[in-house]
């Protein structure tokens, strides 16, 4: 008789943990519908349209502040370009709000801006910020549309580690294949005042181990095995040590598998000022940046140009 009031007890608690269990997935069900309806109602800001803390990615482990991005276009058109920039920090600080500048001056120009943030050293280690990075291009090649932008093709940016993170997303492809995005949508890479080889000195231990095979998968430099997209590479006369000659020898590895790379000083700058004044129209950093783009844009149309129908029909 006991055995049976304990079986009924049992079978009671069961039943009320399936009906909590269908509630919660019913009103989970119902915030992902809900969420995919429309993209939040936009705030205006140095005349774009700014959306902010979208969270890309919602797994294990996922923060609503670093896996959130923020989105800049302009207050009008459709099929726009799209620039995925990525903040510096020394992959230890940082935050997408403090190159919002940087996002305003691409909305201004025509681009749709994506601005991710990522998980931080002391407590992410390599691989978790460039993993975050790959999340946060995954999110917006699969969404950027509601969003204006086009997502056949992407421009990668970034500063200082945010310059290493977009250097090595292009060039190692495992993280881009993770997330079934086509590495070849990546169309140009811009590289500001970053790190491609991650060399055998202290610098970086808490951030990629003093392993030398872990720092050797770290660096952007190990990956110059075939063409990559075109690179534009700039660097700062009073930049951080050894940057100036890392900006240098990775233009080297570049061209010596058939790519092109740009490589540019851009005077009286140091490493945290080459972005500072990004919004500004005469800013040599973004002069640079926007010619490189439009360089880019017009020999693509003029490769297209000279594809004949035999052979686009092949």
């Amino acid at each position: 008789m006991n055995g049976q009031k304990k079986t009924n007890k049992i079978l009671r608690y069961l039943v009320i943990l399936l009906c909590i269990l269908g509630v919660a997935f019913t009103f989970y069900i119902r915030s992902q519908k809900k969420a995919r309806k429309a993209p939040p109602p936009p705030k205006i800001d140095c005349e774009a349209m700014v959306y902010r803390d979208l969270q890309y990615y919602a797994g294990p482990g996922a923060s609503l502040q670093k896996h959130s991005l923020d989105i800049y276009r302009p207050p009008a058109g459709e099929n726009l370009p799209v620039v995925v920039f990525v903040h510096g920090g020394a992959w230890t600080s940082g935050d997408k709000t403090r190159i919002a500048n940087v996002g305003c001056a691409f909305a201004k120009k025509g681009y749709v801006a994506v601005l991710p943030n990522y998980r931080l050293s002391p407590k992410a280690k390599h691989p978790d910020h460039i993993t975050d990075i790959a999340r946060a291009v995954k999110w917006t090649y699969q969404n950027i549309g509601r969003y204006g932008g086009r997502a056949d093709s992407f421009i990668l940016g970034g500063h200082s580690a945010g310059a290493h993170l977009v250097a090595l997303l292009a060039l190692d492809e495992k993280y881009l294949r993770a997330g079934d995005v086509p590495p070849e949508k990546i169309k140009a890479v811009i590289c500001i005042s970053g790190m491609y080889k991650i060399g055998e000195k202290k610098l970086g231990n808490a951030i990629f181990s003093k392993d030398p095979k872990v720092r050797a998968e770290a660096s952007p430099m190990t990956y110059l095995t075939k063409k990559p997209p075109p690179f534009l590479i700039l660097y700062a006369p009073k930049d951080l040590p050894t940057l100036d000659e890392q900006a240098k020898n990775f233009a080297k590895g570049i061209e010596a598998v058939g790519g092109t790379a740009e490589l540019q000083l851009i005077p009286n700058t140091q490493h945290p000022t080459i972005i500072g004044q990004f919004s500004d129209e005469k800013d040599q950093t973004s002069s640079a940046v926007f010619r490189f783009l439009d360089r880019i844009s017009t020999e693509g149309l003029k490769e297209q140009k000279e594809i004949s129908p035999n052979q686009e029909a092949d």
